[in-house]
């Protein structure tokens, strides 16, 4: 019976490492679109820098949406009550970080060279996943 239990734990720690995975690559083309996005408005000399700035935001919240939506439903498969003890320690270690994450990622970067920073959470997290 403890055989089972090990394995459910073992498949959140793997799911969400193969999940972050699969997403950078989305995410990095999104980015570069964004960064396209960003000098294009930036060169619009009829538009303050305020505007730009909320345009920006705006293009950013739009672009992550499904990826936000994707991160909590995954975040949300993962967060049941905790039953094995690889739950136990999935949930102790990652579940504040990913939360924390998600949240980051959701507010937009101040600047289209912050835009590069968005995934970093997750990069940290990915990596740490892999180290174990």
């Amino acid at each position: 019976m403890h055989a089972p239990d090990i394995s459910i734990g073992v498949l959140f720690f793997n799911l969400t490492h193969l999940f972050l995975l699969i997403f950078l690559s989305d995410v990095m083309r999104r980015i570069n679109v964004l960064k396209e996005e960003a000098a294009r408005i930036a060169e619009n000399v009829t538009l303050s820098q305020s505007e730009k700035n909320k345009i920006n935001a705006a293009k950013y919240s739009a672009m992550m949406a499904p990826i936000v939506v994707s991160l909590e439903r995954r975040l949300a498969s993962t967060s049941r009550k905790p039953e094995t003890p690889h739950e136990v320690w999935f949930h102790e270690e990652y579940k504040d970080r990913l939360k924390s994450a998600i949240t980051a990622f959701k507010t937009p970067p101040a600047s289209a060279a912050a835009l590069g920073d968005a995934w970093r959470p997750f990069d940290n997290i990915a990596s740490s996943l892999a180290s174990y």
